[in-house]
């Protein structure tokens, strides 16, 4: 704008203090400007207009000109008014915008002016210096409690509970309500009314900023019981320790060295839990937590209180889950409080769980509820306003009445805020200094502080800091926790966050630096332990290098845990820091290593889609970078995720063999990785050749390197090929094979165990194994939704289905498959449609109901023409539905290519059903030829991919095959080894399948001595296929016998 400039806060980002932002802007502008005009010859200076107000943003286009983003309004016209009333080097500000920077500058009034275009005068400032300040922060409050009111019948509830439960019929309550309904309230009157009957009382605070920090309340919980402080030497910590297993009913020689461990401590006898897996150590840890719990509910009753547990971190859930799980039948009664937007299913999953929300407050009770706190009557009016003011939320009402108790003329209009943030200011606003400096400090450090850190943080000496903790007590601001002397809490969590609201932010930054050093220094193995503890308050510091090296951190310890969704969380954390750092310079090499982590981190909680783009991104900024080394990381992990998530493999490779052809990745570990990916990735796009050759290189560089996870890959993606590109060896000697992959995948991670069960389903079910096959089921059951794995859970769930169609569950099959599409689609994406799709044409098939889903496959086949796969798929539906004109053309098609199919995972499955069509259309000559092909799978069952369908025996095929082209001989062995293939593999409609077919083929030849063996067969079928809801078979066996 010729020699000045606009600038705008507030837009395109609105920030809650953009007036403080532009005065400080326009203060460091005339400062620079000062010290560039400092002994020159030429004086020049500079003049800032600030106003704040409503603008309209747009666009301005006119006849010759266009603004975008143009703003237009009065303020914008103030502003520069008042930019040209300003004195040299100064910056001027409306009242507007005086009143929004409140006491945070040193301001001189220039009075009322006339300013152009504007009629009445204005109040103009001026701006001279930032104030050195601290937020104002004081409150009283009387000593007496507030009564419960309006929850008579809730209480009598949980008095019933509990009574139960003493009983040994244990009970668990979700008390749940929205923030200031009195939920903390009411379990604290609870656990007063039960008094010092018998029991003991157990209570865990869940809190915001240990959200993602694995166990946490159980840790602090154990960290008072046990005692220990920051100045125990270790011995003194582990005998403290151990003192506390006994105190549990356990054995400390087992136990300890686990509490130990959860506690962050070292225990004398380590080798006791070295060499556990992560995920094994978790579970070690619930289940001593669990024992603890039953050992002492053997000899007292118990009272678990877990409050705010919208809070929980995943970890802690997961063992409060196992306590509801066993609690059934125990004297234990848990209580858990949370919000409402936090849900469970275990009210579903469990007859012992109860609901208890907690309703706003009537009018009448408000009214008790006022007098309570004010210890006299209140007239109606105000009691009508508090109701329409409040909502019934017993939080508002009680600080509502507090600050009229507090005001001189004792009424609302005024002397109270117009929200609850600024009636909790103003009850603060009314302590010492003193008091209201140890109140700000406190809010840094969380709802609970103990006494020492916080003395140390706010530097004050130890009389005077009990002065105040003894001031903010009686003003019920703070309360002692009972549990640890020295322990404190305020005494609502909003009432710490309006605290630390009214912190100037720098004095904020200034805080939380420090608190994080002090607990560096202070407690150095929790945050070893839980890293995030130093990096939250780093990054409030604004010191986002410290924080992004303790976020990294926290994200690969979080992985070694198993603990995925922590991950997630520390690794977007660490994102945001590399990009604070990188400040717009792209590509960054530190925001780069943290895409390709966050995409790890995706990777694992199974956010498939999310990981892709990420890890494609880093490749991408990578390449742009010239870092060989960062590139090579985005392309395993671009690699890894799409092996999972079993997109298109083609760019992975490309990624890969791009990072194997710089000559400057001369680690040979990165090269062993990168061919090991390779490996799988050829395999898996059906370029078996080339597999061969890295997974050879690969297998023999891992064996000499001692690389597990790269000899894990290479092993993995033998399997990936179908049997006829197998090595016989390999075929002949599966089960080895598979448990040297399983073994492997002990000594790796989560993530290739669960890759390990589902290639091991894959192999077991095609081979014919049932029990193999639901063992490595169970297996990926357990690494999926009982580990943090959502695409393990996926593929788990696809599993069950399968599993449910060979048990002719096929309602239950239908079930499981539309939960695993909903899971998958938030995992993977859309394209897990065609997985879903294949399991439902085998329902529907069975079922009669093929006509349902001729639309989905015809979609499938239009999306994807270059996917073979589907067309004998619709070719077969075709046939079944009586169209066989239309199959017969198909199948003609397809023979003119020679039956060109890709060697995938649904090989066998298209062969099978091209030879399903083929016999109903009776064409010898290709009869023959799929003959030919099928052949390979004799003993085998047909099995599309991991967990998707199986078809059970091949012989069935191969003997219908056999009897169109005459060869009894071959049928009957052909369809007596599909009978007994399937009997093994307990897969009663493809018995009867199996059954029908021998029945059809003998009947074909024609012999007399066959009678009684069709009829036998035949009724066997029928009876199961009207058992089973099996319209299709049922229908065709009418069919072809009349």
């Amino acid at each position: 704008m010729g020699d000045g400039v606009l600038a705008y806060f507030g837009w395109p980002t609105a920030y809650e203090d953009h007036a403080d932002r532009a005065v400080r802007a326009g203060l460091a502008i005339v400062g620079g400007t000062a010290a560039r005009a400092a002994g020159k010859s030429a004086a020049y200076a500079v003049r800032v207009g600030i106003a704040s107000g409503q603008v309209v943003v747009g666009d301005l286009v006119g006849e010759q000109m266009r603004e975008d983003h143009a703003m237009v309004g009065a303020v914008v016209n103030l502003a520069a008014r008042l930019q040209a009333e300003a004195e040299s080097n100064s910056v001027a500000l409306s009242h507007e915008t005086r009143d929004l920077i409140g006491r945070s500058f040193e301001l001189k009034s220039l009075g009322p002016r006339t300013l152009k275009g504007f009629e009445l005068p204005r109040e103009v400032y001026l701006a001279t210096s930032e104030r050195s300040l601290e937020t104002r922060f004081e409150a009283t409050r009387s000593e007496s409690d507030v009564p419960l009111v309006g929850r008579d019948e809730e209480m009598a509830l949980l008095l019933r509970t509990w009574e139960a439960a003493l009983n040994g019929k244990g009970q668990v309550i979700m008390l749940s309500g929205e923030a200031g309904i009195g939920k903390s309230r009411i379990a604290q009157a609870f656990i007063e009314r039960i008094g010092d009957g018998p029991g003991e009382l157990l209570r865990y605070q869940c809190a915001p900023y240990h959200a993602n920090s694995a166990f946490h309340p159980i840790v602090d919980r154990l960290r008072r019981a046990a005692k220990l402080r920051m100045t125990n030497d270790p011995g003194e910590s582990y005998e403290r320790v151990e003192a506390l297993v006994r105190s549990h009913f356990l054995d400390p020689d087992r136990d300890a060295p686990v509490y130990a461990k959860l506690l962050g401590l070292t225990p004398p006898n380590p080798e006791l839990l070295t060499g556990l897996e992560p995920q094994e150590l978790k579970r070690r840890i619930i289940e001593t937590l669990a024992r603890s719990v039953v050992a002492r509910a053997e000899r007292f009753p118990l009272l678990m209180l877990v409050e705010d547990t919208h809070w929980i971190d995943p970890s802690s859930l997961e063992a409060f889950e196992r306590v509801v799980e066993i609690c059934g039948d125990l004297p234990v009664m848990l209580l858990v409080t949370h919000r409402t937007e936090w849900t469970s299913t275990w009210p579903v999953d469990h007859p012992h769980v109860s609901v208890l929300r907690l309703g706003p407050l009537s009018g009448e009770h408000i009214a008790r509820l006022i007098e309570g706190v004010l210890e006299r009557p209140i007239e109606p009016a105000l009691i009508e306003e508090l109701v329409d003011r409040t909502d019934g939320v017993p939080l508002f009402v009680e600080e509502l009445a507090r600050a009229i108790g507090d005001s001189e003329d004792g009424h609302l209009q005024g002397a109270v805020p117009d929200s609850l943030q600024g009636v909790l200011l103003a009850r603060l606003d009314r302590v010492s200094r003193k008091a209201r400096s140890v109140s700000l400090v406190a809010s840094v450090i969380g709802r609970e502080f103990d006494r020492s850190l916080l003395g140390a943080l706010a530097d004050v000496p130890p009389a005077e800091l009990e002065a105040a903790l003894i001031e903010l007590r009686r003003a019920n601001i703070i309360y002692e926790s009972g549990i640890v002397p020295g322990s404190f809490a305020f005494r609502h969590a909003l009432i710490q966050d309006a605290a630390y609201q009214a912190l100037l932010r720098r004095n904020r930054r200034l805080l939380h630096g420090k608190l994080a050093r002090m607990l560096e220094r202070l407690k150095a193995s929790d945050v070893d332990r839980e890293p995030e503890l130093a990096a939250r308050h780093f990054t409030e510091a604004g010191e986002t290098a410290e924080a992004l090296s303790r976020w990294e951190a926290a994200a690969r310890r979080a992985l070694e845990r198993s603990a995925t969704y922590e991950a997630v969380s520390h690794a977007k954390e660490a994102l945001a820091a590399a990009e604070s750092i990188a400040a717009g310079i792209s590509p960054h090499p530190s925001v780069i290593a943290a895409r390709i982590l966050l995409a790890e981190a995706h990777t694992h909680a199974g956010s498939l889609p999310t990981a892709l783009k990420s890890a494609w991104r880093a490749a991408e900024e990578a390449r742009a970078l010239d870092d060989p080394l960062l590139f090579a990381d985005a392309a395993i992990t671009y690699m890894d995720s799409v092996m999972l998530s079993a997109y298109n493999p083609t760019a992975a490779i490309a990624l890969c063999e791009e990072a194997l052809a710089n000559p400057r990745i001369d680690d040979i570990r990165l090269r062993c990785k990168l061919m090991a990916h390779l490996a799988r990735g050829h395999m898996m796009n059906g370029s078996f050749v080339e597999s061969t050759r890295f997974g050879r290189e690969a297998e023999a560089m891992a064996r000499k390197l001692g690389d597990n996870n790269a000899l894990f890959n290479q092993m993995m993606s033998r399997f990936l090929a179908p049997v006829v590109a197998r090595d016989p060896d390999e075929v002949a000697n599966w089960r080895e094979r598979i448990g040297q992959l399983l073994a492997l995948a002990d000594l790796t991670d989560d993530a290739d165990r669960g890759r390990a069960s589902a290639i091991a389903i894959y192999v077991a079910t095609e081979m014919g194994d049932r029990g193999l096959m639901e063992e490595a089921l169970q297996r990926l059951d357990d690494v999926g939704a009982a580990r943090q794995h959502m695409h393990m859970d996926w593929v788990a769930r696809h599993g069950h289905a399968m599993k449910a169609i060979l048990d002719g569950e096929f309602a239950e099959a239908e079930r499981l498959a539309n939960e695993a599409l909903r899971l998958g689609v938030t995992t993977h994406g859309s394209h897990v449609e065609g997985l879903f799709g294949v399991q439902m044409f085998s329902i529907r098939r069975e079922q009669g109901r093929l006509a349902e889903v001729a639309p989905v496959i015809k979609r499938l086949l239009d999306d994807d023409e270059g996917d073979a796969s589907w067309r004998p798929g619709f070719a077969l539906i075709a046939a079944e539905l009586g169209h066989l004109d239309a199959a017969r053309r198909m199948m003609n098609e397809m023979a003119a290519t020679g039956f060109n199919l890709p060697l995938d995972a649904k090989y066998s499955a298209t062969l099978s059903y091209l030879a399903d069509t083929a016999v109903m259309i009776g064409d010898t000559e290709m009869c023959q030829t799929l003959y030919d092909r099928l052949l390979p799978y004799r003993g085998m069952t047909i099995t599309i991919g991991v967990a998707t369908v199986c078809y059970g025996s091949a012989d069935r095929r191969l003997g219908a095959l056999a009897a169109e082209c005459g060869n009894w001989t071959a049928m009957e062995e052909h369809f007596q080894a599909a009978l007994d293939l399937d009997t093994g593999m307990r897969a009663t409609p493809w018995i009867a399948r199996s059954q029908a077919g021998f029945a059809l083929a003998m009947h074909k030849r024609g012999r007399s001595s066959d009678r009684e063996h069709i009829d036998g067969l035949l009724d066997e079928a029928m009876a199961t296929a009207v058992k089973f809801g099996m319209i299709g078979l049922s229908a065709s066996l009418r069919r072809d016998l009349n």
